[in-house]
């Protein structure tokens, strides 16, 4: 009789954001469809321990220095022989230490290639010895292939997945003020300064209201210059949410606005919240999903004045909400974290690495970690 193959995720710890909620949430899918799962943390970090522990699933930890992290890395793998090792923005250090998995070692790829120098080293190995690459959108998969850093054989894509039942059927109504949030990392690189400029620009725009919710780098340079501006009453700084449901609740449009977003699963959260979004048509993996859904619009990069244009246009629009409903249900169909874990599972048998076998070798103590 068959026995269930493990999979055992790798994550870093830091910085704490949407890569490891995916991971997380997707190793809670695998385990619901009846597949052993563990995750290995190449770090400590308390919120992330948490909230592996609130999906019920007790994260093995690497604490320590880097030596430290490596000898314990190594050893652990040692006793997951018969697992799928499925690695996510692992760091240089620990390429060398996968790369002795070549038969069962599959990366995910959930950033944009970085070509410096310090890199090739990285990309070599893992071209060399990784069994199977996973992009989470076809832009992603292409800054890889195109610039030869992964086989085009050896590549798929599958686009992240949301748990919609975390997010309850929103409201048809629109709030009273108008709200435009930002949620996400509060680092420039993700708009945080765009988002001001178009609030200053529609300052004098009645019934109108901005909100902040993340934490970053430049949240202390943000709220100088919303103070230097004179824009403390129309934009509110929350800081890091622990619970979003609130924000969403009384959110009505969500501007997205990196440079080069990878996926924007913020994207996917405002839709399922009822919240429409617009954002920069960079040609990134953000705007490839945006395209995807009703509800999205967008503009050209880093033009504030389009930006505010379309703001107006989504103040005025009366049948936003009702266009934002249909992209909810185009969402859950596209964008499903059972659909996730259904096309991960077959990125697996593409490699070759089914999920059952008919001799575990294990040995027992890696087989109760896992149970």
């Amino acid at each position: 009789m068959p026995t269930t193959r493990p999979i055992l995720h790798l994550l870093p710890s830091e910085p704490f954001g949407g890569l490891q909620s995916i991971v997380i949430d997707l190793a809670q899918a695998q385990q619901a469809a009846g597949k052993a799962v563990k995750i290995l943390l190449l770090g400590d970090s308390p919120r992330v321990v948490a909230r592996c522990r609130a999906a019920g699933i007790e994260p093995i930890v690497l604490a320590g220095g880097k030596l430290a992290r490596m000898v314990a890395l190594r050893r652990r793998l040692s006793e997951f022989r018969d697992a799928i090792v499925h690695s996510h923005c692992e760091p240089i250090w620990a390429v060398p230490i996968l790369a002795a998995r070549p038969s069962s070692w599959v990366v995910h790829l959930h950033v944009y290639a970085n070509r410096a120098a310090r890199y090739w080293s990285g990309h070599a190995i893992r071209r060399h010895f990784a069994r199977r690459f996973i992009a989470i959108t076809h832009s992603i998969g292409e800054s890889f292939s195109d610039n030869n850093l992964v086989p085009t054989r050896r590549l798929g894509m599958v686009y992240n997945g949301l748990d919609f039942a975390n997010f309850p059927e929103p409201a048809t109504t629109r709030n009273d003020p108008f709200t435009v949030a930002f949620v996400g990392r509060a680092v420039r690189e993700k708009g945080l300064f765009d988002f001001i400029e178009v609030a200053d620009l529609l300052r004098d725009v009645p019934g109108l209201r901005f909100v902040i919710a993340g934490e970053g780098g430049g949240l202390s340079d943000a709220r100088r210059l919303i103070t230097q501006k004179g824009l403390d009453d129309r934009i509110t700084v929350l800081g890091f949410v622990e619970d979003m449901q609130d924000v969403w609740r009384s959110s009505d449009l969500l501007l997205m606005l990196s440079e080069l977003e990878p996926f924007g699963l913020v994207t996917i959260e405002a839709i399922a919240s009822g919240v429409a979004v617009l954002g920069y048509d960079t040609q990134s993996g953000g705007s490839e999903v945006m395209a995807n859904l009703p509800g999205c619009d967008m503009v050209k990069p880093f033009d504030i004045a389009a930006l505010a244009q379309g703001v107006l246009k989504a103040v005025a629009d009366k049948d936003l909400r009702r266009v934002v409903q249909f992209g909810r249900v185009i969402a859950m169909r596209r964008f499903s974290m059972t659909r996730m874990e259904e096309e991960v599972a077959a990125e697996y048998e593409l490699a070759g690495l089914k999920t059952t076998n008919a001799v575990v070798r294990n040995s027992p103590e890696s087989i109760a970690e896992l149970s």
